[in-house]
């Protein structure tokens, strides 16, 4: 007897798969990523200490935040505290290379791996990023702002 929601057959393509990465970025990342936007990509299967990190390309991101019907539909999503409370957006982001090669074996990605991205939101120079708590410091000690 098979019981409801069991599986009875997977289906496996056969040729040349296109591998995507599910990505939930936070609101407060939306106004820096834009399709197109190169990410490197962590998989827990493969440690980045390891075997580093592998790019992704932003093909798409959604217009509204997704709800909590959609986000329960993924069974890799981090169902915390802290993740409810932000609106979260759906990202497709297309993983460029499905296999590499490690000590002279050849290891492919598959289907359910879980993943981290790093998620470039903006590009300045290291001086800036240095200088950035001191300019902070100067503008909070400047006065009232004017209305």
């Amino acid at each position: 007897m098979v019981d409801n929601g069991s599986s009875l057959a997977q289906i496996k393509p056969t040729g040349d798969i296109e591998y995507y990465l599910i990505l939930w970025l936070p609101n407060n990342a939306i106004p820096y990523v834009k399709p197109g936007d190169t990410i490197n990509i962590r998989y827990d299967a493969f440690p980045s200490d390891k075997f580093g990190q592998f790019p992704g390309q932003v093909m798409s991101i959604s217009s509204m935040p997704a709800s909590r019907q959609e986000m329960s539909e993924y069974t890799n999503v981090n169902n915390g505290a802290v993740q409810q409370e932000l609106a979260l957006y759906k990202a497709l982001v297309k993983i460029k290379n499905k296999e590499f090669e490690y000590n002279g074996k050849n290891l492919k990605l598959s289907d359910g791996l879980k993943a981290q991205a790093i998620v470039f939101l903006e590009k300045r120079p290291l001086y800036m990023w240095m200088f950035t708590p001191f300019y902070k410091m100067t503008q909070s000690v400047s006065g009232p702002l004017d209305d």
